[in-house]
């Protein structure tokens, strides 16, 4: 209620202004003929009836004109603008950082599931023409296999993260084919070679940031045509041999301290032996592109494999048609003079004990430790045992059994790996299949 006197604002209930004491019901009409009479009036004038006071109508507040409302109704708008935009924006901002940790969560996960870890096994080798990697028995193609694609890997190494995986590729069909070699770096493959001479990488070794890869290329150019020993260090190629000189291939590299050992073949020409002619190949050393013989050359030899353990060199392969292993150029033979046709393919040290992997009488796999052999099969399951492998006391053979044994034939290899003597087969002999070497992450 406002005072008409000095304007203030009283309670809707009161008589009297609060701020002046003035009656705030000023107007009295008569009941009986509408008169309006004075404040000071008792009666009616007109017809002498009492006057009953009446509040005065209060002054309604004026409209607001329509653009008032509206530029109201703007700022309004103004202020809940900013807050919307501040949601939006607390919004966007926890599912980006949502995003972030699933992104982590999922790479963690990944990283910790493909990266190298102790105790971890490694095994490559083909099944059918397809290139492959088995960690831990579960199988990774690093080809797929087609006309386009064909191929093997032959040797892995783990160091730090990465995987190294050495083989090679085949494109095209029967004369027009190419073979080129090839380095796999955690699945991702580098050519080693163009693809105008055959080539194969048979053996990659990593020592410090530098990475040897050991094998041969194909020099198409001469007559007849030459395998060529080939050194990669770092993709970088070196022949170890003169391309006058002839092959025929380097198998096996190892790396101790500053210096580079090379296992390999040359051709020396051919020779005779129980009515059939050889190839007189000769079993090889090089030490810093240094070649070491280990035959006179006049016989039938080759050198598969080699490792270095502090001044110590061993070599495990063949010498006239038998398993052989030289220590520091000291020939052992692994198998009486009477058996031919078997052979060493791979050799580790461990401490003071020397195991070789190879086979016996074409079809049995072997394992020899300190010279001792011990059969991996029942004698008739073949074909080889391809690479060896020690982690404390655990010995690793990586190889190939053949699935059905018939009484005139034996067919359908499988990629097997031995651990302490005891077979685990990596395929399952639909398609001929191998494992050609073996490596545990210490």
């Amino acid at each position: 209620m406002i005072c008409t006197k000095c304007n203030f604002q009283n309670e809707e209930s009161a008589k009297f202004c609060r701020e002046c004491g003035a009656s705030l019901f000023t107007i009295k009409t008569c009941p009986k003929c509408n008169f309006q009479g004075g404040e000071e009036s008792r009666f009616c004038k007109n017809c002498g009836t009492k006057l009953v006071e009446k509040p005065i109508k209060q002054p309604e507040p004026p409209k607001a004109k329509e653009s008032e409302k509206m530029s109201q109704t703007n700022a309004d708008e103004k202020r809940e603008k900013p807050i919307l935009d501040r949601n939006i924006i607390v919004a966007i901002v926890i599912m980006l950082v949502g995003m972030v940790v699933l992104a982590v969560v999922y790479f963690m996960f990944k990283d910790s599931k493909d990266t190298p870890k102790k105790g971890d096994v490694y095994v490559v080798g083909h099944e059918g023409d397809i290139v492959k990697l088995w960690k831990n028995g579960v199988a990774q193609n690093l080809t797929d296999g087609t006309m386009e694609s064909r191929g093997s890997a032959n040797s892995v190494f783990v160091s730090g993260n990465d995987v190294y995986v050495a083989g090679y590729e085949e494109t095209g069909y029967y004369e027009q084919y190419e073979c080129v070699a090839k380095l796999w770096k955690n699945g991702i493959a580098q050519n080693l070679s163009d693809g105008t001479k055959h080539a194969k990488a048979n053996s990659v070794f990593v020592s410090g940031n530098d990475v040897y890869v050991v094998g041969y290329e194909t020099n198409t150019q001469s007559r007849p045509t030459k395998d060529i020993p080939i050194l990669w260090k770092n993709g970088v190629a070196q022949n170890l041999i003169d391309e006058s000189t002839g092959g025929t291939t380097a198998n096996s590299v190892f790396v101790s301290g500053s210096n580079v050992y090379v296992a390999g073949i040359t051709n020396n020409g051919y020779f005779s032996e129980r009515g059939a002619w050889f190839n007189r190949l000769n079993a090889i050393v090089w030490k810093n592109g240094v070649a070491q013989n280990f035959t006179d050359g006049n016989t039938y030899s080759e050198a598969h494999s080699v490792f270095v353990l502090g001044n110590d060199v061993y070599v495990a392969g063949a010498s006239n048609g038998r398993a052989t292993l030289w220590e520091n150029g000291i020939e052992q033979k692994l198998v009486d003079e009477t058996i031919f046709f078997s052979g060493a393919y791979s050799v580790f040290v461990s401490g003071s004990d020397v195991y070789v992997a190879g086979y016996e009488r074409i079809s049995v796999p072997k394992l020899w430790k300190n010279g001792v052999a011990q059969n991996l099969t029942d004698g008739n399951r073949g074909p080889m045992a391809s690479s060896v492998y020690v982690s404390g006391s655990d010995v690793y053979v990586a190889g190939a059994v053949y699935a059905f044994i018939t009484d005139t034939e034996a067919y359908g290899a499988c990629a097997t790996i031995w651990k302490n003597g005891v077979a685990t087969r990596l395929t399952d002999g639909s398609t001929d299949a191998s494992a050609n070497s073996v490596f545990v992450v210490e």
